[in-house]
């Protein structure tokens, strides 16, 4: 895991080590209760340290919907500001 997350500070490196320490509990654990809340305890961990090593300037996938709705409904107003034109230009020559 440390190698998908690359350089660690001392603290970083001292979450990882609780995050996994509690994984294999949760794998020992006897009560299925007592499994389920380890796991999602080491899952909490690993989120803060992948929110800090996430690479920086790269968008995520919601950046990227984002951008790609916005794009399509700019596409969209100017196709329909060229259909009211040639709509508007019809109607002026038919009068």
């Amino acid at each position: 895991m440390a190698a998908d997350l690359g350089e660690l500070t001392g603290i970083e490196h001292a979450v990882l080590w609780q995050a996994a320490k509690l994984m294999a509990r949760s794998e020992r654990a006897t009560k299925a209760n007592d499994a389920v809340r380890l796991a999602n305890a080491s899952v909490r961990l690993l989120a803060t340290l992948s929110k800090k090593n996430s690479k920086p300037g790269r968008p995520g996938f919601g950046a990227m919907l984002s951008a790609d709705a916005d794009r399509q409904q700019q596409q969209d107003a100017e196709r329909n500001q060229q259909r009211r034109a040639a709509f508007e230009r019809q109607r002026e020559t038919a009068s």
